[in-house]
Protein backbone atom coordinates (compact mmCIF):
# COMPACT_ATOMS: atom_id res chain seq x y z
CA UNK A 1 0.00 0.00 0.00
CA UNK A 2 1.49 3.37 -0.90
CA UNK A 3 0.70 6.43 1.44
CA UNK A 4 2.23 9.83 1.96
CA UNK A 5 4.91 8.44 3.59
CA UNK A 6 5.76 6.65 0.30
CA UNK A 7 9.31 7.21 -0.71
CA UNK A 8 10.81 6.04 -4.25
CA UNK A 9 14.17 5.09 -5.70
CA UNK A 10 14.61 6.75 -8.90
CA UNK A 11 17.50 6.90 -11.12
CA UNK A 12 17.93 8.91 -14.20
CA UNK A 13 20.59 9.79 -16.83
CA UNK A 14 21.12 12.38 -18.48
CA UNK A 15 21.19 11.57 -22.39
CA UNK A 16 21.46 14.30 -25.49
CA UNK A 17 18.59 14.14 -27.94
CA UNK A 18 21.38 13.63 -30.53
CA UNK A 19 22.42 10.30 -29.03
CA UNK A 20 18.36 9.02 -28.29
CA UNK A 21 17.01 10.44 -31.46
CA UNK A 22 19.58 10.74 -33.88
CA UNK A 23 18.77 14.27 -34.34
CA UNK A 24 22.05 16.43 -35.52
CA UNK A 25 22.55 19.12 -32.21
CA UNK A 26 25.38 21.62 -32.55
CA UNK A 27 27.91 20.66 -29.72
CA UNK A 28 26.62 24.07 -28.05
CA UNK A 29 23.62 23.29 -27.56
CA UNK A 30 23.92 19.64 -26.42
CA UNK A 31 23.74 20.74 -23.25
CA UNK A 32 20.29 22.33 -23.23
CA UNK A 33 19.24 18.99 -25.20
CA UNK A 34 19.50 16.49 -22.44
CA UNK A 35 16.33 14.09 -21.27
CA UNK A 36 16.23 11.81 -18.74
CA UNK A 37 16.40 8.04 -19.23
CA UNK A 38 14.63 5.99 -16.88
CA UNK A 39 17.92 3.24 -16.14
CA UNK A 40 16.68 -0.62 -14.88
CA UNK A 41 14.85 -3.17 -16.59
CA UNK A 42 11.05 -1.74 -16.75
CA UNK A 43 7.69 -3.42 -17.73
CA UNK A 44 5.69 -1.56 -20.54
CA UNK A 45 8.24 0.34 -22.22
CA UNK A 46 7.17 0.37 -25.90
CA UNK A 47 9.40 -1.84 -28.14
CA UNK A 48 12.00 0.98 -29.99
CA UNK A 49 10.84 1.31 -34.27
CA UNK A 50 14.13 2.27 -36.01
CA UNK A 51 12.09 3.53 -38.91
CA UNK A 52 10.40 6.30 -36.93
CA UNK A 53 11.46 9.63 -37.91
CA UNK A 54 11.71 12.33 -35.05
CA UNK A 55 10.90 16.08 -35.76
CA UNK A 56 13.26 18.52 -33.89
CA UNK A 57 10.40 21.04 -32.72
CA UNK A 58 8.27 18.40 -31.27
CA UNK A 59 11.15 17.15 -29.25
CA UNK A 60 11.87 20.51 -28.07
CA UNK A 61 8.61 20.40 -26.61
CA UNK A 62 8.78 16.52 -25.44
CA UNK A 63 11.68 17.63 -23.12
CA UNK A 64 9.44 19.47 -20.73
CA UNK A 65 7.13 16.70 -20.49
CA UNK A 66 9.51 13.84 -19.61
CA UNK A 67 12.26 16.73 -17.47
CA UNK A 68 8.07 16.75 -15.30
CA UNK A 69 8.28 20.64 -15.87
CA UNK A 70 5.09 20.02 -17.35
CA UNK A 71 3.30 16.39 -16.97
CA UNK A 72 0.35 16.78 -18.63
CA UNK A 73 0.49 16.16 -22.51
CA UNK A 74 -2.01 17.14 -25.08
CA UNK A 75 -2.01 15.98 -28.77
CA UNK A 76 -4.00 16.79 -31.40
CA UNK A 77 -4.10 16.46 -35.19
CA UNK A 78 -5.73 14.52 -38.15
CA UNK A 79 -5.75 10.79 -38.02
CA UNK A 80 -2.95 8.76 -38.81
CA UNK A 81 -0.10 11.46 -38.25
CA UNK A 82 1.61 9.68 -35.63
CA UNK A 83 0.55 11.32 -32.19
CA UNK A 84 0.15 7.77 -30.74
CA UNK A 85 3.48 6.77 -31.95
CA UNK A 86 5.13 9.85 -31.35
CA UNK A 87 4.91 9.52 -27.21
CA UNK A 88 5.38 5.80 -27.79
CA UNK A 89 8.45 5.76 -29.48
CA UNK A 90 10.05 8.89 -27.21
CA UNK A 91 8.94 6.49 -24.15
CA UNK A 92 10.68 3.55 -26.08
CA UNK A 93 14.18 5.87 -26.03
CA UNK A 94 13.68 7.17 -22.64
CA UNK A 95 12.98 3.85 -21.19
CA UNK A 96 9.77 4.86 -20.01
CA UNK A 97 7.25 2.78 -19.38
CA UNK A 98 3.60 3.39 -21.31
CA UNK A 99 0.14 2.06 -20.36
CA UNK A 100 -2.21 3.12 -23.41
CA UNK A 101 -6.01 3.04 -23.39
CA UNK A 102 -7.78 3.30 -26.46
CA UNK A 103 -10.92 5.95 -25.08
CA UNK A 104 -14.36 5.09 -26.44
CA UNK A 105 -17.77 6.49 -25.59
CA UNK A 106 -18.81 3.74 -22.86
CA UNK A 107 -15.63 3.97 -21.12
CA UNK A 108 -16.66 4.53 -17.37
CA UNK A 109 -14.28 6.20 -14.87
CA UNK A 110 -14.09 2.72 -12.64
CA UNK A 111 -12.77 1.19 -15.76
CA UNK A 112 -9.66 3.47 -15.71
CA UNK A 113 -9.36 3.75 -11.78
CA UNK A 114 -10.33 0.28 -10.77
CA UNK A 115 -12.97 -1.71 -8.92
CA UNK A 116 -13.39 -4.08 -6.56
CA UNK A 117 -13.92 -7.63 -8.24
CA UNK A 118 -13.64 -11.09 -7.75
CA UNK A 119 -9.86 -13.09 -7.31
CA UNK A 120 -8.84 -16.37 -8.63
CA UNK A 121 -9.61 -17.73 -5.07
CA UNK A 122 -12.79 -16.92 -4.99
CA UNK A 123 -12.39 -13.92 -2.78
CA UNK A 124 -12.64 -10.11 -3.56
CA UNK A 125 -10.11 -7.88 -3.72
CA UNK A 126 -9.29 -4.53 -5.48
CA UNK A 127 -7.64 -4.18 -9.11
CA UNK A 128 -6.35 -1.49 -10.33
CA UNK A 129 -7.02 0.35 -13.38
CA UNK A 130 -4.88 1.62 -15.70
CA UNK A 131 -4.60 4.51 -14.50
CA UNK A 132 -3.98 3.89 -10.71
CA UNK A 133 -1.27 1.05 -12.34
CA UNK A 134 0.04 4.32 -14.10
CA UNK A 135 0.52 6.21 -11.33
CA UNK A 136 2.06 3.75 -9.05
CA UNK A 137 4.69 2.78 -11.15
CA UNK A 138 5.62 6.44 -12.52
CA UNK A 139 4.70 5.41 -16.01
CA UNK A 140 2.04 7.22 -19.00
CA UNK A 141 -1.32 7.05 -19.16
CA UNK A 142 -1.82 7.28 -22.70
CA UNK A 143 -5.19 7.94 -23.29
CA UNK A 144 -6.10 7.52 -27.44
CA UNK A 145 -8.34 9.58 -28.69
CA UNK A 146 -9.61 11.10 -25.45
CA UNK A 147 -12.34 12.57 -26.98
CA UNK A 148 -14.73 9.94 -27.50
CA UNK A 149 -15.19 10.20 -23.69
CA UNK A 150 -18.12 10.55 -22.30
CA UNK A 151 -18.75 13.62 -19.67
CA UNK A 152 -18.82 11.84 -16.67
CA UNK A 153 -15.51 10.20 -17.29
CA UNK A 154 -13.69 12.99 -18.41
CA UNK A 155 -14.75 15.09 -15.39
CA UNK A 156 -13.69 11.96 -12.83
CA UNK A 157 -9.88 12.10 -15.00
CA UNK A 158 -9.28 15.93 -13.31
CA UNK A 159 -8.81 14.23 -9.77
CA UNK A 160 -6.54 12.30 -11.74
CA UNK A 161 -4.71 14.95 -13.83
CA UNK A 162 -4.11 16.67 -10.42
CA UNK A 163 -1.91 14.52 -8.88
CA UNK A 164 0.48 15.83 -11.89
CA UNK A 165 0.55 19.15 -10.55
CA UNK A 166 2.40 18.63 -7.19
CA UNK A 167 6.19 18.95 -8.11
CA UNK A 168 6.30 16.39 -4.46
CA UNK A 169 3.99 14.25 -5.92
CA UNK A 170 0.04 14.84 -4.60
CA UNK A 171 -2.09 11.54 -4.14
CA UNK A 172 -5.14 10.14 -5.14
CA UNK A 173 -7.84 8.46 -2.41
CA UNK A 174 -9.88 5.26 -3.35
CA UNK A 175 -12.80 4.93 -1.04
CA UNK A 176 -13.14 1.10 -1.60
CA UNK A 177 -9.79 0.56 0.04
CA UNK A 178 -9.20 3.21 1.96
CA UNK A 179 -5.96 3.52 0.37
CA UNK A 180 -4.36 6.93 -0.34
CA UNK A 181 -1.61 6.40 -3.26
CA UNK A 182 0.61 8.73 -4.16
CA UNK A 183 1.56 9.43 -7.02
CA UNK A 184 5.02 8.46 -8.60
CA UNK A 185 7.17 11.57 -9.24
CA UNK A 186 7.61 10.19 -13.06
CA UNK A 187 3.74 9.73 -13.39
CA UNK A 188 2.49 11.74 -16.50
CA UNK A 189 -0.49 11.79 -19.05
CA UNK A 190 -1.01 11.90 -22.47
CA UNK A 191 -4.14 12.13 -24.49
CA UNK A 192 -4.49 12.09 -28.03
CA UNK A 193 -8.02 13.45 -30.22
CA UNK A 194 -8.69 15.00 -33.45
CA UNK A 195 -9.61 18.25 -34.10
CA UNK A 196 -9.76 19.20 -30.27
CA UNK A 197 -10.12 22.93 -31.40
CA UNK A 198 -13.19 22.06 -32.95
CA UNK A 199 -11.40 22.86 -37.06
CA UNK A 200 -12.99 19.72 -38.99
CA UNK A 201 -15.38 18.20 -36.18
CA UNK A 202 -17.91 16.96 -38.14
CA UNK A 203 -15.11 14.78 -40.21
CA UNK A 204 -15.17 12.69 -36.85
CA UNK A 205 -18.33 11.26 -35.91
CA UNK A 206 -18.67 10.29 -32.12
CA UNK A 207 -16.40 12.90 -30.78
CA UNK A 208 -17.19 15.08 -27.46
CA UNK A 209 -16.50 18.82 -26.94
CA UNK A 210 -13.94 18.34 -24.45
CA UNK A 211 -14.44 19.80 -20.63
CA UNK A 212 -13.09 23.23 -20.22
CA UNK A 213 -11.87 22.32 -16.56
CA UNK A 214 -9.87 18.96 -18.61
CA UNK A 215 -8.32 21.37 -20.73
CA UNK A 216 -6.93 23.77 -18.51
CA UNK A 217 -5.44 21.08 -17.29
CA UNK A 218 -3.09 20.71 -19.85
CA UNK A 219 -0.48 23.36 -20.28
CA UNK A 220 1.63 21.13 -22.42
CA UNK A 221 -0.04 20.87 -26.10
CA UNK A 222 1.59 19.44 -30.09
CA UNK A 223 -0.53 19.81 -32.86
CA UNK A 224 0.95 16.91 -34.71
CA UNK A 225 0.64 17.38 -38.51
CA UNK A 226 2.07 14.49 -41.27
CA UNK A 227 5.85 14.53 -41.80
CA UNK A 228 7.38 16.71 -44.42
CA UNK A 229 7.12 14.81 -47.76
CA UNK A 230 10.85 14.03 -47.33
CA UNK A 231 11.26 12.18 -44.05
CA UNK A 232 8.15 10.39 -44.68
CA UNK A 233 9.59 8.91 -47.38
CA UNK A 234 12.87 8.70 -45.34
CA UNK A 235 10.86 7.01 -43.10
CA UNK A 236 8.79 4.47 -44.94
CA UNK A 237 11.99 3.53 -47.23
CA UNK A 238 13.87 2.56 -43.39
CA UNK A 239 10.70 0.11 -43.04
CA UNK A 240 10.16 -1.65 -46.26
CA UNK A 241 13.70 -1.36 -48.11
CA UNK A 242 12.46 -3.78 -50.42
CA UNK A 243 9.78 -1.13 -52.21
CA UNK A 244 11.42 0.62 -55.12
CA UNK A 245 12.18 4.26 -54.08
CA UNK A 246 10.11 5.78 -56.89
CA UNK A 247 7.40 4.36 -55.53
CA UNK A 248 7.60 5.25 -52.52
CA UNK A 249 8.04 9.19 -53.65
CA UNK A 250 4.65 8.54 -56.03
CA UNK A 251 2.77 7.18 -53.00
CA UNK A 252 3.90 9.74 -50.74
CA UNK A 253 2.66 12.44 -53.73
CA UNK A 254 -0.17 11.04 -53.96
CA UNK A 255 -0.79 11.16 -50.26
CA UNK A 256 -0.34 14.62 -49.82
CA UNK A 257 -2.67 15.49 -52.94
CA UNK A 258 -5.38 13.22 -51.03
CA UNK A 259 -4.61 15.51 -47.78
CA UNK A 260 -4.92 18.67 -49.55
CA UNK A 261 -8.00 17.37 -50.85
CA UNK A 262 -9.21 16.43 -47.84
CA UNK A 263 -8.55 19.58 -45.79
CA UNK A 264 -10.10 21.84 -49.18
CA UNK A 265 -13.63 19.44 -48.37
CA UNK A 266 -13.25 18.53 -51.76
CA UNK A 267 -12.99 14.32 -50.78
CA UNK A 268 -14.20 13.36 -47.18
CA UNK A 269 -11.61 11.07 -46.81
CA UNK A 270 -7.81 11.68 -46.05
CA UNK A 271 -4.84 8.76 -46.61
CA UNK A 272 -2.77 8.37 -43.06
CA UNK A 273 0.54 8.05 -42.58
CA UNK A 274 -0.79 4.53 -41.38
CA UNK A 275 -2.22 3.63 -45.01
CA UNK A 276 0.98 4.05 -46.60
CA UNK A 277 2.83 1.95 -44.05
CA UNK A 278 0.66 -0.68 -44.67
CA UNK A 279 0.55 -0.53 -48.51
CA UNK A 280 4.20 -0.20 -48.14
CA UNK A 281 4.19 -3.93 -46.17
CA UNK A 282 2.39 -5.21 -49.07
CA UNK A 283 4.60 -4.38 -51.69
CA UNK A 284 7.51 -5.40 -50.24
CA UNK A 285 6.16 -9.18 -50.69
CA UNK A 286 6.06 -9.11 -54.17
CA UNK A 287 9.13 -8.26 -56.87
CA UNK A 288 10.40 -4.89 -57.46
CA UNK A 289 9.31 -5.30 -61.04
CA UNK A 290 6.06 -6.46 -60.20
CA UNK A 291 5.04 -3.42 -57.67
CA UNK A 292 3.47 -0.62 -59.76
CA UNK A 293 1.55 -3.58 -61.57
CA UNK A 294 0.05 -4.12 -57.77
CA UNK A 295 0.31 -0.66 -56.43
CA UNK A 296 -3.61 -0.22 -57.11
CA UNK A 297 -4.71 -3.49 -55.85
CA UNK A 298 -3.08 -2.74 -53.10
CA UNK A 299 -4.09 0.72 -52.43
CA UNK A 300 -7.65 -0.70 -53.22
CA UNK A 301 -7.18 -3.69 -50.46
CA UNK A 302 -5.80 -1.40 -47.82
CA UNK A 303 -7.81 1.97 -48.27
CA UNK A 304 -9.92 2.40 -51.27
CA UNK A 305 -12.55 -0.38 -50.38
CA UNK A 306 -14.04 1.47 -47.65
CA UNK A 307 -14.14 4.90 -49.21
CA UNK A 308 -17.82 6.17 -51.46
CA UNK A 309 -16.93 5.25 -55.08
CA UNK A 310 -16.44 9.16 -55.77
CA UNK A 311 -13.43 9.76 -53.95
CA UNK A 312 -12.19 6.26 -54.72
CA UNK A 313 -12.33 7.23 -58.99
CA UNK A 314 -10.90 10.67 -57.65
CA UNK A 315 -7.97 8.84 -55.97
CA UNK A 316 -7.54 6.14 -58.69
CA UNK A 317 -7.33 9.32 -61.15
CA UNK A 318 -4.82 11.38 -58.87
CA UNK A 319 -1.98 7.88 -58.79
CA UNK A 320 -2.63 7.25 -62.54
CA UNK A 321 -1.75 10.71 -63.26
CA UNK A 322 0.67 11.57 -60.71
CA UNK A 323 2.42 8.20 -62.13
CA UNK A 324 2.40 9.12 -66.01
CA UNK A 325 4.02 12.59 -65.02
CA UNK A 326 6.95 10.50 -62.75
CA UNK A 327 7.12 8.54 -65.46
CA UNK A 328 5.95 5.28 -63.49
CA UNK A 329 4.17 2.57 -65.67
CA UNK A 330 1.76 0.67 -63.40
CA UNK A 331 0.56 -1.57 -66.11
Amino acid sequence: MFDETTTFQITHAQVGADELFGIQVPESQRANTMFPVRTGALDGVPEIDMSYVFRPDQLALLRFFYRGDEKALLLTGETGPGKTSLVEQTAARTNWPVVTVGCHEKLELQELIGRVTITEAGSTGWQDGPAIDAMRRGAILLLDEGNFLEPGAVGGLNRVLDTLRNAGGASYYIPETNETVKAHPDFRVAMTGNAIDGAGKSNYRGIKPMNLALLDRFTLGIAVDYLPAEQEVTMLHRRSPQVRQDLIKLMVEVANGVRNSFANGDIRCTMSTRVLISVCAKLSTCPAEKQPMVLLPMLKSTMLFRVSVEDRTAIENVVNEMAQREGVALS
